[in-house]
């Protein structure tokens, strides 16, 4: 092959090798000038991408700040003894915050029980959304409005969108306590100013500390006296009861009611649980130890555990009292071969200093 018929195919021979010329350099120019016009126009797309995104993203934040969520998840009532001998709840108040999206965001939380602003507090976003308002107080057996009130804050520390939710709180005490062992002591009130001065009126009549009947017994004779048996806590088929003929019919709604102790003198009605509390917050506010009297639980009754003059020359131990009847009825629990000591099988017995399983003499 010569040298002509070699260079009209865009090549020639150079000492038995091959070299480029001038038309494969112009390709590899063309070829160079696509592929930096392929590169500008992905970046200029990415670009617009990413800006359309970004508006995207703007605009769903837009909607977002519009749709403040506050889902409030309840209130924990933690109920004890307050300076009136009555319970009051330090309660918490537990709610989450979240966008439409369901996404966290940082806020400024204020929390405002019946128009008085009682908590405030600054969520942060990694906090995941729940918050927990906590010493909110509450009397016993109150009825408020709570407003939650959010503001979400923005990059700069603006506040970017508000919103408020409102629920109704019910610091209701709980009268059936059965299920926490905690609630009963605080039925005993010693010190409530309407037990203390119902032990002041009947210190006060003339017939007080007759020289033949201990205190104990004129307390429990003031109660059985003073407090009607409450049919209406009793079911009309109560296998274990036999109501009287007109006895009033049975309301479900305070048939499970326990009544504290002003409660039962106010109205003047009770069953066997209600006599028992009055008469032992009466005997407590009478200066009787928390050690020597109790109120006693069996499986369906209720009742006061007395122990009369301990450590005494004429101790006559532990004493159950039935302070519903027209008569005191005393028996000795400690005496197995006592009827009445078997019939009563205390199961739990407590004051308001505190609860205990079983009876105090097995201590």
């Amino acid at each position: 092959m010569t040298n002509r018929r070699c260079a009209g195919r865009g090549r020639r021979l150079y000492k038995g090798g091959v070299e480029p010329v001038e038309v494969s350099r112009s390709i590899d120019l063309k070829v160079a000038l696509v592929v930096a016009f392929l590169v500008v126009g992905a970046v200029a797309l990415s670009a617009q991408y990413l800006r359309v995104l970004s508006g995207e993203r703007a605009a769903s934040s837009e909607r977002a700040k519009l749709a403040l969520i506050v889902r409030c998840v309840g209130v924990d009532n933690r109920w004890h003894r307050g300076a009136d001998d009555l319970p009051e709840t330090s309660s918490v108040l537990c709610f989450s915050l979240s966008d439409e999206y369901g996404r966290v965001f940082d806020a400024n939380v204020t929390v405002a029980v019946d128009g008085v602003v009682v908590y405030r507090t600054m969520c942060w976003g990694e906090s995941r959304h729940k918050v927990e308002a906590s010493g909110i107080a509450s009397a016993l057996d109150r009825y408020h409005t709570v407003v939650v009130s959010v503001a979400a804050v923005g990059a700069q520390g603006s506040s970017i969108d508000r919103v408020e939710e409102s629920f109704d709180w019910n610091a209701v005490f709980p009268r059936n306590p059965i299920g926490d062992n905690s609630y009963y002591s605080l039925l005993i009130t010693p010190k409530e100013e309407t037990v203390v001065a119902t032990l002041e009126d009947i210190k006060e009549s003339s017939s007080w500390l007759q020289w033949w009947e201990p205190d104990w017994m004129f307390l429990k004779d003031w109660v059985s006296s003073h407090v009607q048996y409450d049919w209406s806590k009793v079911r009309d088929y109560d296998p274990d009861v036999v109501k009287p003929p007109g006895a009033a019919p049975y309301d479900p709604s305070i048939g499970a009611r326990w009544n504290f102790a002003f409660e039962t003198i106010h109205g003047g009605l009770g069953v066997c649980r209600d006599y028992a509390i009055l008469y032992c917050s009466l005997l407590r506010a009478s200066g009787w130890s928390p050690d020597d009297v109790y109120v006693g639980l069996s499986e369906r009754h209720a009742y006061v555990l007395l122990r009369v003059a301990p450590e005494s020359p004429g101790d006559l131990g532990w004493l159950i009292v039935e302070p519903q009847v027209g008569d005191w009825v005393v028996a000795d629990p400690s005496d197995l071969t006592d009827p009445l000591a078997q019939m009563y099988d205390t199961r739990y017995c407590f004051n308001d200093c505190g609860f205990h399983t079983g009876a105090p003499w097995r201590d």
